[in-house]
Formats: structure tokens, C-alpha cells, sequence
């Protein structure tokens, strides 16, 4: 039930009672202080032998408290029914505001921000307006903030930094990192209009996004042509290897049905190298006091970025920290000669995805 329903109906139940208690007090009294006179009239005329007088006097006083009592019945009963029109009009007064609020509240939740409040009566109701309109301003200014990150970051970045609580420095996590890189892309652009540039990569990051979010990954960071993307952070997996390798796959047939479009408009294919790596990293917020950037470091970062550099196009590259990672899988994993790579002390055990799953 409604508020100003309940209102009304407490209010009135309050003012019925009320008067039904006055109006049968009042009756009592009356009726009381009426054969008292009676009775004394009564006493007084006995001595002139005048019996029928008090017949009389009963009969005369019986109509005299029905009268009275049909009159009190009628004031009583108007006094209730301006009563209640009053409360009508002071619960109006109460609930309407209430009742804006809650319809404005329920635009807001859809996304309307653009509700409009008529003005209020009372200080309490205008000032309880006023706080509303700065929350749904400031609700739709962090909205707007919100759109505009989810469009340079992904979703889970911008959703850390969108808390309150963002300060610099991260914590240890287990990790997969994936890094892909476009072979020959020096050369490939060197002929290539910067706009024209710019809408093929455009093209080219939106195809493989879409595959690394459809396996629960996050994208870091774009740097060039290369794509850093993180899986373990963030949104945790426990499979988070087996995510990756996935998305790698993925990354490649998405790119082999690209390229046959592209060869149909008579475009030079895009080749991709991938490295993927799984250890430890120090995830969260690096840079300055007035400007942050949520991202992942350490050794293994450098090692899945090393791994990447040496892919050959077509090619993913895997170490033996990620193979050990990928349990009650059906890949099919084939090892190579240890690599040594850039920046790099110990030769390095890599293992090439060569085929989708089985």
C-alpha cells in the first residue's frame, strides 16, 4: 500500500475514534445531568399531588436528549469530515514531494539524468531537492567519466581506477602474460597514410580485443602494434594460463579469416607473433602522485615480451612455467631448443602452440 494511503487511512481511523469517544461521552453526561433535573423537578412538584407530572417530565426529557444527541451527531460528524479533509491535504502535502523523488529516482537508475524537480515547499523538502540534484549530477558526471575510460582502457582497469582508494604501489599476483606483436609492420606502413594507418589498426586491435575478452583476459596496454594483455589479474582465474593460450589461438584464426578478406581487396595479409609467459608479478598503480596507470611488472613481463619478440609470424610461443600451468588441457604443445633471449641470464625452455585444440 501506498504512503499517502496508509497516511490517510491512520489518520482517519485516529479522528473516527476520536469522536466516537467524544460524541459517547458527551451523550452520557447530557443524559446524566438530564434526569438529575429531572429528579429535582420531580421532588419539587410532589407536594402540589401532580403525578403525571413526572410521566411527563420523563417522556419531555427523552425527546430533549434525542434531539440533543441527533444535533451532536451532526457536528461531530462534520467536524470528522473537515477533519479528514484536512489531513487529506496535509498528507498530500507530505507525500508529493516524496512520491517526485522516488519517480525522478527510478529515471536516474534507467540512466535518465536529465529529471527536472518543481519546487518544493518547506525548507526540509527544498533542501532534501537540493541533495538529490547534486547526487544525479554528480552520479552522471562519474558516468560520463566511466564512458570515457571504458573507451582508452578496458572495463576492469576502469574499474580500478574508478575507486576510491587508488594509491601508488601493487601487490604480488601469479599471473599469465600475453603479448602479440604484427611482423614486418615497419615496412608494411611505410607507404600508409597516418589516417589510413590509424583506421587499419583500429580495425586490427578491435578484431583481437574482442577474442581476449571473450576469454576473460584484460588488455593493458597498447604500444604501437603490440597488444600487452593480462590474465590472473583483475578478474582472477584459476585457469588463467589456459585462458591465454586460448585467446591465442583464437587471436591467429581470427586473424587467418581477416586476412582472407583482406586478400580479397587485394591488401597485404597481417602476420602476428605471440608470447605468453605465467609467474610472479607486482600488479597495481605506477606513475605519479596526479597521474596513475594500473599495470603489471617485473622480470616475467620482460620474459613474455622477450618471447613475443622472438615469435616468427603465425607463431606462439610459450614457457615452461605457462606449459606447467596448463593442466587437464588438450593442446597440442611441442617443445623447441632453448632460446636466449634479450636481457635474458639462462637460456630459456619455449614450446610452440602449433595447432588449435584437438
Amino acid at each position: 500500500m501506498k504512503l499517502k494511503s496508509r497516511l490517510l487511512m491512520s489518520m482517519g481511523m485516529i479522528l473516527l475514534v476520536t469522536s466516537l469517544l467524544s460524541f459517547i461521552l458527551i451523550d452520557h453526561f447530557m443524559r446524566q445531568e438530564v434526569r438529575r433535573t429531572g429528579v429535582k423537578l420531580t421532588k419539587t412538584l410532589k407536594g402540589y399531588e401532580i403525578e403525571s407530572v413526572q410521566a411527563d417530565l420523563e417522556e419531555m426529557s427523552g425527546e430533549v436528549l434525542k434531539s440533543l444527541s441527533l444535533h451532536l451527531l451532526s457536528a461531530t460528524l462534520l467536524i470528522l469530515g473537515i477533519s479528514l479533509w484536512l489531513v487529506a491535504r496535509m498528507v498530500e502535502k507530505v507525500t508529493r514531494p516524496i512520491a517526485l523523488l522516488a519517480q525522478a529516482a527510478k529515471r536516474v537508475s534507467l540512466g535518465e539524468y536529465d529529471v527536472e524537480l518543481p519546487e518544493m515547499e518547506g525548507e526540509e523538502v527544498e533542501a532534501l531537492k537540493l541533495e538529490f540534484e547534486e547526487m544525479v549530477e554528480t552520479l552522471h558526471e562519474k558516468e560520463k567519466i566511466r564512458g570515457v575510460l571504458d573507451k582508452v582502457l578496458s572495463k576492469e582497469i576502469a574499474a580500478e581506477i574508478l575507486k576510491k582508494n587508488i594509491e601508488l604501489g601493487g601487490e604480488e599476483r601469479i599471473a599469465t602474460l600475453l603479448f602479440s606483436d604484427i611482423r614486418g609492420f615497419t615496412q608494411m606502413v611505410e607507404n600508409v597514410p597516418p589516417r589510413a594507418l590509424i583506421t587499419e589498426l583500429n580495425l586490427f586491435f578491435t578484431e583481437m580485443c574482442q577474442v581476449i575478452d571473450e576469454h576473460g583476459g584484460v588488455v593493458d596496454k597498447f604500444v604501437g602494434d603490440e597488444i600487452m594483455a593480462l590474465y590472473g589479474v583483475l578478474v582472477y582465474h584459476p585457469d588463467h594460463a589456459k585462458r591465454a593460450v586460448a585467446s591465442a589461438l583464437g587471436m591467429r584464426e581470427r586473424l587467418r579469416r581477416t586476412n582472407e578478406e583482406r586478400k580479397k581487396r587485394g591488401q597485404p595479409v597481417v602476420e602476428i607473433g605471440i608470447g605468453i609467459h605465467t609467474g610472479v608479478v607486482v600488479a597495481g598503480n605506477v606513475g605519479s602522485q596526479n597521474r596513475l596507470s594500473y599495470t603489471v611488472l617485473g622480470a616475467n613481463v620482460n620474459l613474455a615480451s622477450r618471447l613475443c619478440g622472438a615469435a616468427q609470424g603465425g607463431q606462439i610461443l610459450v614457457s615452461e612455467e605457462t606449459v606447467k600451468a596448463l593442466t587437464n588441457t588438450d593442446f597440442r604443445i611441442e617443445e623447441r631448443e632453448p632460446l636466449v633471449l634479450k636481457g635474458i641470464s639462462r637460456p630459456v625452455k619455449v614450446f610452440n602452440i602449433d595447432a588449435s585444440l584437438i
